[in-house]
């Protein structure tokens, strides 16, 4: 009678473990969004789920139940930093503002053909292997969700930065330009007449390039996939979840609808030990820095 129940409890406990085939698509380049994407993908490998991971990068040391299919011979990965305050006031405003529709989907184009065109992306499409969740970065393209054409699985997006323009009508977030800024101007909630007129122009500037983006989207997605495919915004418009790097305290605050997750600093990791400093040690340091600055 014993044996019979821990046997009832073996199989309870059992019953309840969930273990998860999550696939990650991620094509943009740029390493300070994946710093963002990479905890939230090797702690789900961590805490038993299959994860694999698809993107231009790879980690360091390989890790159970994660698997990288990386197209990083393919591209090159864009570590470096512009900053726009070296620029005028006008120069960074019509590039960050007015310009960067324009430039962001010649940028998206690349880094679509580059993953299409990658043995990465051909591996996966040669495999048998199915997944039960898609994870993908919901940026300046949404071309990897056609490949949901062959999974058929829910879709969450993660978002390294605050909520974009164009994906505020997916989620049912709103988005009144009168005092909510955007994230490519420099205001806060509390705005001129002037200032709202300008965040509104350029709210709209960016959904209505995106609309477009998503049709270039769509035609990449038949051009590799080799046939009639849904439109990715099929699956875009249907994820059901989306978790954003932001949060109220240093953002401000804005409505946010159930589906939409804040996660700001979840690629903070978890603070070192300071060293041990003896208090003599200490003592020279601040004398020697007392001779040095002592006004002869």
């Amino acid at each position: 009678m014993e044996v019979f129940r821990y046997l009832c409890v073996l199989f309870i406990v059992i019953s309840t473990v969930r273990s998860y085939r999550i696939l990650g698509l991620f094509c943009y380049t740029g390493k300070s969004h994946f710093d963002v994407i990479k905890p939230i993908m090797t702690h789900l490998a961590e805490i038993g789920h299959n994860v694999t991971v698809v993107s231009p990068f790879t980690l360091k040391h390989s890790q159970e139940r994660y698997t990288d299919l990386s197209f990083h011979k393919d591209v090159s990965v864009r570590k470096e930093v512009h900053p726009t305050n070296e620029m005028n006031t006008i120069e960074s405003r019509i590039i960050t503002a007015y310009l960067d529709p324009f430039l962001s989907n010649e940028e998206a184009d690349a880094h679509c053909k580059a993953a299409y065109e990658s043995n990465a992306v051909k591996k996966l499409l040669d495999s048998e292997e199915l997944f039960d969740l898609i994870i993908t970065e919901m940026f300046i393209t949404d071309c990897m969700l056609a490949l949901n054409q062959k999974y058929n699985v829910p879709v969450i997006g993660i978002v390294s930065s605050i909520m974009l323009p164009w994906n505020t009508g997916r989620f049912g977030v709103p988005d009144n330009p009168s005092y909510i800024p955007t994230l490519f101007l420099d205001y806060s909630h509390r705005m001129s007449f002037f200032g709202r007129l300008e965040n509104t122009l350029v709210s709209l500037a960016h959904k209505i390039s995106f609309s477009f983006r998503i049709k270039r989207d769509d035609e990449i997605g038949a051009e590799y996939l080799k046939g009639d495919t849904d439109s990715v915004s099929k699956f875009a418009n249907n994820a059901s979840l989306l978790l954003v790097n932001s949060h109220y305290s240093l953002n401000g605050a804005r409505p946010l609808t159930p589906n939409v997750i804040e996660i700001g600093g979840v690629h903070v990791g978890h603070p070192e030990q300071l060293p041990t400093v003896s208090v003599t040690i200490m003592t020279i340091v601040y004398k020697i820095e007392g001779i040095i600055n002592y006004d002869f």
